[in-house]
């Protein structure tokens, strides 16, 4: 008997970049929410240099560079990396955090597929869609996920590749989304969990 997708771990070529809001609205209990997220979703992919490469960056008013897709080489790295990102509060420059990660980290080429998280709870202070559109020119594929009230469905749908890739979700119900997010990100390619 075959299990659904969701219950096997992709081994799909992939780079999968984290873009986290630390804003000051956020606060530190949601913001420690969002990586216990991320390390969930995380945990659905074979994780190495071969397979799926890890990316986090953070931002609020100016954005922070984590760490790259060749910094960590297996799940356990990447995890407790994610685990020990600092909350760094402040504004909510989303346009300008999309035009860092666009530059430094999904530079150069390469034949994995690109797919990019973005997690906002907020409007932002700049403007999104120039830089989404250079993105999605760059062959990311854009996820847009708002959490909890305010923030703006328009600026999501700027964003994400296309509206099956906006999710909006409460700092409590995270979790809810990840199959759908591994399903697209996965495209089907899935082995058995060790």
């Amino acid at each position: 008997m075959c299990l659904p997708c969701f219950y096997l771990v992709c081994i799909a070529k992939l780079d999968l970049a984290f873009l986290i809001d630390g804003s000051g609205s956020v606060g530190f209990s949601n913001f420690r929410r969002c990586l216990v997220f991320i390390q969930n979703v995380i945990r659905g992919f074979r994780i190495s240099q071969r397979y799926t490469r890890i990316a986090a960056e953070v931002y609020s008013s100016t954005p922070r560079r984590t760490f790259q897709f060749t910094r960590y080489s297996n799940a356990y790295q990447v995890l407790r990396a994610v685990g020990s990102i600092k909350y760094p509060r402040g504004g909510t420059n989303t346009g300008k955090a999309l035009w860092d990660v666009l530059r430094y980290v999904f530079r150069g080429r390469t034949n994995r597929k690109r797919v990019l998280c973005v997690l906002t709870d907020g409007r932002s202070q700049d403007h999104v869609l120039k830089p989404a559109q250079a993105l999605k020119r760059a062959n990311v594929e854009v996820f847009s996920v708002g959490v909890g009230r305010g923030y703006s469905i328009t600026q999501l749908n700027q964003m994400a590749t296309d509206r099956n890739h906006v999710f909006t979700v409460d700092f409590r119900n995270l979790n809810s989304i990840i199959k759908a997010i591994k399903k697209k990100a996965c495209k089907g390619k899935c082995s058995f969990c060790c």
